[in-house]
């Protein structure tokens, strides 16, 4: 029995893959139409792909910005530090001279002693100032 079911099929092979084709048809097309009813949510992607490159270039032009505004905020922190170096350095080398035409010798030694340790201590914040430039104190 299974050799002439067999023959059979294997006899009418084209009439059962015509069907077979028309059925498939009939099957996609079914299928499309239940695809339309779907909502489609493909838009949503997009909108948040946008939303995000968005947010990346405003953060990263923020960022940008932020460390521009910095750089001008150290940039007129160390000019004003010059200044200020030069307008002490001056005074002081105007006091120097002003000592230096006393006749007395310890009064001489006591500055210059004074202004060794001055000098010291200005050492010290010069390199404090380094370390930390940006910073307000």
């Amino acid at each position: 029995m299974g050799d002439k079911l067999e023959g059979f099929v294997a006899d009418h092979r084209p009439e059962f893959d015509r069907h077979f084709d028309r059925e498939k048809r009939l099957w996609q097309k079914i299928d499309n139409e239940l695809d339309n009813g779907k909502p489609n949510f493909n838009w949503i992607w997009k909108v948040a792909a946008v939303l995000f490159l968005a947010s990346t270039v405003w953060l990263t032009v923020d960022r940008l910005k932020s460390d521009d505004e910095k750089i001008t905020i150290v940039d007129d922190r160390l000019e004003e530090f010059q200044k200020a170096e030069s307008f002490y350095t001056q005074l002081i080398m105007e006091k120097r001279s002003q000592i230096s035409t006393y006749s007395n010798e310890k009064l001489i030694l006591e500055f210059e002693g004074d202004l060794k340790h001055l000098d010291g201590l200005y050492d010290e914040l010069r390199a404090t100032f380094d370390q930390t430039g940006n910073d307000d104190q």
